[in-house]
């Protein structure tokens, strides 16, 4: 492939029908081009690649793929770093650079095919989605925390706003989680929504979908990270509960389309689920669990853990029990616990739950921060219409509700 061969022999035309579709907002040409070159390191990289990372940042994504495509040596290459002075640094992260330049662009130049990296391109504006990249206005700045082994892209399929949130608590645990697992997590997961946290999970059979569904079921914002590309969500058997996050929030993942979900790539895509949120809780978890991979890279980013306990003759919550055994998590036993994980940022309210009759608290339990009308908070609460209204008039006075026209909502002040 000669140097001119990529991108640049696709017209300034031929560029924006192929990349227009997939970007959020207008742009220049410079742009395009320039998200155009961070899909192909995309799609040239295994997630996590720092050493891409580094020459991306140091060069741009077009000049580094400028010198892949002139077939630049390694030693040319290190040239260029100490040009713009990050040479002492790249020797800092790769003290055998030469060498490990030249295993980079062995590994690189494999998949630098043209036409499989444009039929990638061309898959996600068939499904709907778009691309993000660090210069987006809706790029989550939370995963830039992993430095250069954060993605080049991230291919989303969904809501773009779904990732702009102020909380945020990821939650993973056993693909075989127990009733008790099930049942603590949507428990966990309504309480958060209430507080406008937003859910973090992978989309997997367990504990994943259980955090995802609540989510759902409560208004909540979800957001589920992919190991493979976005048109092949995985596993197959959650097709449909992933449709439903792609329509109420989000699917991300940094592998192009047409990418298979292997093994290292889910041990890799762990380190975004850690990444996105404040906060990662392990409800149920085994001995050896992705999960405690997961808690590692969450560790790494100085992120707060959270363990759920569960019974010590429950194999799916040995991990757990470990965690906390060894200091890398937090015991975690109410909701309470998890908002010290957050650190205390929503505050309580003056009145305590304990203090509410049972009629106020069904109403309560009824409302969330998004407002909601009478009829739907009768609903929820299973009260008759008289009855709602009087457990709205004793919040209200209590200034645990807040009207807003003919609508409810729980104040932000208020827990």
């Amino acid at each position: 492939m000669t140097a001119n061969a990529y991108p640049w022999n696709i017209s300034s035309r031929e560029l924006e029908i192929l990349m227009t579709p997939l970007m959020l907002q207008a742009t220049d040409s410079d742009q395009l081009i320039a998200t155009f070159c961070d899909c192909t390191w995309s799609f040239l990289c295994e997630p996590g690649d720092a050493l891409a990372g580094l020459l991306t940042e140091a060069l741009s994504s077009r000049e580094a793929l400028r010198l892949l495509l002139n077939q630049a040596d390694p030693a040319t290459m290190s040239a260029r770093l100490a040009e713009v002075g990050y040479l002492d640094t790249a020797q800092s992260r790769f003290p055998q650079l030469l060498k490990t330049l030249a295993e980079g662009i062995e590994r690189w130049s494999a998949r630098l095919i043209q036409t499989e990296i444009i039929q990638a391109l061309l898959i996600q504006a068939r499904l709907g989605g778009r691309v993000l990249t660090a210069e987006s206005q809706f790029w989550p700045n939370r995963i830039s925390d992993l430095g250069w082994s954060a993605p080049r892209v991230l291919w989303l399929r969904g809501s773009a706003e779904a990732l702009q949130f102020d909380r945020s608590v990821s939650i993973v645990g056993s693909r075989a989680s127990s009733q008790y697992g099930q049942e603590v997590t949507h428990e966990i997961v309504h309480d958060l929504v209430n507080h406008e946290v937003t859910i973090v999970s992978g989309g997997a059979y367990g504990i994943d979908s259980a955090a995802h569904r609540a989510a759902l079921a409560s208004g909540g914002n979800t957001v589920a990270v992919m190991a493979g590309g976005l048109d092949r969500l995985y596993p197959v058997a959650n097709t449909q509960l992933l449709n439903q996050v792609i329509e109420f929030g989000a699917v991300i993942s940094e592998a192009a389309p047409g990418t298979a979900p292997t093994r290292w790539r889910f041990l890799q895509r762990n380190r975004l689920i850690a990444a996105l949120a404040d906060a990662t809780l392990v409800v149920e978890a085994g001995w050896r669990s992705g999960s405690i991979n997961t808690v590692n890279h969450a560790l790494e980013l100085q992120r707060e853990v959270g363990a759920i306990p569960g019974s010590i003759m429950s194999q799916s919550s040995q991990g757990c029990h470990r965690l906390i055994r060894d200091n890398k998590a937090q015991l975690i036993t109410g909701f309470n616990d998890i908002l010290g994980l957050l650190g205390d940022s929503i505050p309580t309210a003056s009145v305590s739950q304990k203090e509410l009759g049972p009629l106020e608290l069904r109403v309560l339990d009824a409302i969330s921060f998004k407002t909601i009308e009478l009829e739907e908070i009768s609903r929820r609460a299973g009260l008759t219409s008289a009855e709602t209204i009087m457990g709205i008039g004793s919040l209200q006075l209590l200034d645990l509700v807040e009207s807003v026209g003919i609508r409810w909502r729980r104040p932000k002040r208020a827990s």
